[in-house]
């Protein structure tokens, strides 16, 4: 019956009886009071194609903007030999990481000052001054900070219709199962309240690669699975959109990681 039945119509009334009974806190204006927000991707152009990756928070999409934009200028990727490109992901993802925190959290479309921060960061002066010191035959990764372990539960989805349109799609309950209850008669597990100990959506990372002069898209991807999901995103778009791999096997290779503490 479309969305105005969960968020406002009857079964508004249910679903919050069913929350409140599992031990959750929710009302009816809270429910309804839920909106899409609309926020301006991260673009990293390529030639005719734009890829496009969710801006901040969460920081997920800026170190997936960031490996792609250091492996796709001057076709670094695309010409390392084959035995040189599991290097070049860790160093770049090595690069992204030791970046994390600096980008500025992209509130609305219409907040100048962060859409030029984030510019910047995947700007290519700001690109090539990170790769600058990377040599191939040695590790030139910097120094990292531990960090509280991340968010691992999330689900992702991809998908496509026969007009071209297509959605990537990354969602998690902030925890294994959110918090472990569910809200009778729904269906739904409550999810968990975010924190600082690593539970919340900082590793969530849709992808999408489109054409935007003819509105055709190339590749929708998204990856879950906490600290690495930006990194095996990265790998297999790299693998299938720059080396020319089939989607499976790319999707099949084994992959590396590098760059996250832990």
């Amino acid at each position: 019956e479309g969305p105005a039945a969960l968020y406002a119509g009857a079964q508004a009334g249910l679903f919050v009886d069913a929350v409140r009974a599992a031990g959750g806190s929710l009302d009816r204006a809270e429910l309804n009071a839920v909106k899409p927000a609309w926020r301006q991707t991260v673009t990293i152009p390529v030639g005719t194609e734009t890829a496009h990756f969710a801006p901040p928070p969460p920081d997920g999409g800026g170190i997936a903007a960031q490996m792609w934009a250091m492996l796709v200028q001057s076709s670094r990727y695309r010409d390392a030999a084959a035995d040189e490109r599991p290097q070049l992901l860790i160093e770049t993802a090595g690069r992204a990481f030791a970046e994390r925190g600096t980008w500025p959290p992209q509130v609305a479309p219409g907040v100048t000052a962060a859409k030029m921060a984030v510019s910047c960061a995947v700007g290519s002066d700001h690109i090539a001054k990170l790769m600058a010191d990377y040599r191939r035959d040695r590790n030139s990764l910097p120094a990292l900070r531990a960090s509280a372990p991340e968010n691992a539960a999330a689900a992702t989805l991809a998908a496509a219709d026969r007009q071209g349109n297509a959605i990537a799609c990354a969602v998690t309950p902030n925890s294994l199962f959110g918090t472990g209850r569910i809200a009778p008669g729904s269906g739904m597990f409550l999810a968990a309240a975010p924190d600082a100990s690593g539970r919340g959506a900082a590793m969530l990372v849709p992808m999408l690669v489109v054409n935007e002069n003819v509105d055709e898209f190339y590749f929708a991807g998204a990856a879950s699975g906490g600290v690495t999901a930006p990194t095996a995103l990265i790998e297999v778009a790299a693998r299938a959109l720059l080396a020319g791999e089939p989607l499976a096997v790319a999707m099949a290779a084994k992959r590396v990681h590098g760059g996250s503490q832990p």
